[in-house]
């Protein structure tokens, strides 16, 4: 039989939701005797609590960039860890991620001029009018991911 935690389940997920790191919130959620980061996040997990990425920026939980923004980029040109530090992911896990997609590796040496990047604030004022990413990249002659990375997050 299952232990019932010594903690408010709730006010835990809350704190980690907010930002907080485990040990925090292990710190704040625990009176009397302290129980581990590991045992909040066991709990958190069968709660259906979504965890952040290991060195994840604090509050990044959202959906994961998406493979095709990605391959968009590497195509284009730009270089694993440009690809990283627009998606918040390492180089190696870009790469890992490409590989696993399918798409080849280039040869060292041969990667072409990576695609200039676009004007954010004109594609986003652009969007705000109301015309789409694809109609936006046709206009700039880029892949549509290329354009899509730079505007903001639809809400859902």
């Amino acid at each position: 039989m299952a232990r019932r935690p010594r903690f408010d389940i709730e006010e835990a997920a809350r704190l980690y939701l907010s930002g907080l790191n485990l040990e925090d919130v292990a710190e704040q959620v625990t009176s009397r005797r302290r129980v581990s980061s590991g045992t909040i996040r066991r709990h958190l997990i069968k709660a259906g609590v979504k965890m952040r990425r290991p060195g994840c920026p604090k509050g990044r939980i959202g959906p994961e960039p998406a493979i095709d923004i990605m391959i968009a980029m590497y195509r284009a040109g730009h270089s694993y860890r440009a690809i990283g530090d627009a998606t918040d992911l390492s180089e190696a896990t870009v790469w890992r991620r490409l590989r696993a997609a399918g798409e080849e590796s280039r040869r060292p040496g041969k990667r072409p001029d990576p695609q200039p990047l676009v004007d954010v604030e004109w594609c986003r004022q652009m969007h705000a009018e109301g015309h789409s990413a694809e109609q936006i990249a046709e206009w700039l002659g880029v892949e549509p991911a290329v354009v899509a990375i730079q505007l903001p997050p639809t809400p859902g």
